[in-house]
């Protein structure tokens, strides 16, 4: 057996190769990792992993934030499982499924049957755990482009830039969306003008 990584090396103050170390000595199989090298990279590393991937006997383990887990699993097919251990700023997928940061833990869970997840694709991407427009989509969207994030990580800040980016937001001009829902027979429903939704 042979465990995949695939590791946004900028998540959770740059620990993904710390952390793969410690994976590395407690792991008795073989273990390649695949680093993502810029933004939206995950399709490539996906891509890599696939041309040796053995789907009877080896394993995958996506370390990142949600944003890394979200761009892998969008990629990654749908019938074979994988692992997760969350160094994101927010780990909302972890936290609602309870996943600790514990390596020597991950490493006996892949053991274990795998449990099934539902998430929402469309034609963009996939959503895991929670879905933004408007204020909170706006916050978001500014902070993955933020160089400032960066620079607050290194001082165990990058959740500052959170609030930073809101008030600016607010200071500046709040953002308001706009979503159109549609049923299977057609059916359509507009909600305009939100500000909070989530």
């Amino acid at each position: 057996m042979t465990l995949y990584i695939i590791a946004n090396p900028h998540s959770g103050n740059r620990s993904a190769k710390d952390i793969i170390a410690t994976l590395k000595t407690h792991s008795e199989q073989n273990v390649i990792t695949f680093f993502t090298r810029y933004r939206n990279d995950e399709e490539n590393q996906v891509k890599q992993v696939l041309k040796s991937f053995q789907y009877s006997q080896d394993k995958l383990l996506i370390l990142g934030g949600d944003g890394t887990l979200s761009k892998v699993l969008y990629y990654w097919p749908a019938e074979i499982p994988f692992a997760y251990y969350p160094i994101g700023s927010g780990n909302d997928f972890a936290r609602a499924l309870g996943l600790r940061k514990n390596p020597i833990q991950l490493m006996k869970s892949l053991e274990k049957s795998p449990k099934e997840i539902t998430v929402f694709t469309y034609q963009k991407g996939l959503v895991l755990n929670s879905l933004d427009l408007g204020f909170a989509s706006w916050v978001i969207n500014h902070v993955e482009h933020s160089k400032l994030k960066a620079k607050l990580n290194k001082f165990h800040l990058g959740n500052l830039i959170y609030v930073l980016t809101a008030i600016q937001c607010l200071i500046k001009k709040p953002a308001f969306a706009s979503l159109v829902l549609e049923n299977e027979v057609g059916e359509s429903i507009e909600l305009k003008d939100l500000f909070f939704f989530h």
